[in-house]
């Protein structure tokens, strides 16, 4: 019970960074944006998981367009991307890491 207390109080945390990048944006101003490939902003995403968690995280990608281009800021896109897997991947609880499919799907 008190490991899923302190997975849900890390998950909040999460989300509360993403709130506030999301509202610095509004006071700020729009952040500098260039065009990235959506394959490559989502493995910077994984990547970027793996890193942080310290673990090879199995995540599936969906995506029927790999050479579609976005125009966005990849930081924020990663920081935001890589908050919602961890989300993901804590939400399992107590499962083993091959019983945990994480996919992401672009449509």
């Amino acid at each position: 019970m008190q490991r899923c207390a302190v997975g849900l109080d890390d998950a909040v945390q999460r989300i509360v960074v993403i709130v506030r990048k999301l509202s610095e944006l509004i006071v700020t101003g729009a952040p500098t944006t260039a065009p990235s490939t959506v394959d490559d902003l989502i493995a910077a995403a994984i990547a970027r998981l793996d890193r942080e968690q310290g673990l090879q995280i199995a995540v599936t990608v969906e995506n029927p367009f790999p050479s579609a281009t976005l125009l966005t800021n990849a930081e924020l896109f990663e920081s935001a991307l890589t908050a919602l897997l961890a989300n993901a991947w804590e939400a399992y609880d107590n499962a083993s890491a091959t019983s945990r499919p994480i996919i992401v799907q672009v449509t």
